[in-house]
């Protein structure tokens, strides 16, 4: 995860995607803040409504796989931040990845397999755990 701080000059047009089972979000062709272009942000209805241009604040952006989204919102001395879900849900997916190059690995090249494969397993959790932490910093 990253934050960006600064002035928010611009937020761009939008494309609703209106979801049956939970909010509905918005892409953002654009957003500047401060120095940092952002394109093609996913954020949720909740945290659009506090993107308002020439305010100063910092923004908490995830990147899921291919996917970028606006996290949390910090403002006037406040923060707002999507549900805690929007965080836990590449969990499975990861997993399922994760075992699948285990799996390919271990059958492969053996031993060595197994190792790279333990690393790779213990990274990822000490990736998610930070990420977790910075989100319920923020």
């Amino acid at each position: 995860m990253k934050i960006y701080s600064g002035k928010l000059e611009l937020v761009g047009d939008g494309t609703v995607q209106h979801n049956k089972m939970g909010p509905s979000r918005t892409t953002r062709a654009v957003i500047e803040i401060g120095e940092h272009t952002l394109r093609n942000v996913k954020t949720d209805n909740y945290i659009e409504s506090y993107l308002r241009v020439g305010e100063e604040m910092k923004i908490l952006v995830a990147r899921f796989l291919w996917i970028k989204a606006i996290l949390g919102v910090h403002i006037n001395g406040k923060s707002y931040k999507a549900s805690k879900g929007n965080i836990y849900f590449d969990i499975f997916p990861a997993s399922v990845f994760i075992v699948l190059v285990y799996a390919g690995l271990a059958s492969s090249v053996g031993f060595i397999g197994h190792i790279i494969g333990l690393g790779l397993i213990v990274y990822y959790i000490r990736f998610k755990a930070r990420a977790i932490k910075q989100f319920n910093r923020f």
